[in-house]
């Protein structure tokens, strides 16, 4: 594998309480934007790796949650408590 990764275990989401795994993502990965679109609690949030300079590509990050490339469902669907390891690619 080529670039960078970093894995986020779900002890470290179950220490914040939030109502969606992206939220509790913040500040965890290093390397990773995320950003509230309106700060209310469960509002949208945007996720995109740091130093993305590509013109063409995205700076949209590929996610695996417990060995399962999974998209950007995965904050509306699955329960914080519920994952075992995210994987940020």
């Amino acid at each position: 594998m080529t670039g960078s990764s970093v894995s986020v275990t779900g002890a470290d989401l179950a220490e914040v309480p939030v109502t969606n795994a992206a939220q509790a993502l913040a500040g965890k990965a290093a390397g990773v934007n995320i950003v509230s679109q309106n700060g209310a609690p469960g509002a949208e949030v945007n996720i995109t790796v740091r130093g993305g300079t590509s013109i063409t590509q995205s700076t949209t990050p590929i996610y695996i949650i417990d060995g399962l490339p999974v998209g950007r469902w995965f904050e509306r669907i699955l329960d914080v408590n519920d994952i075992k390891t995210i994987d940020i690619l």
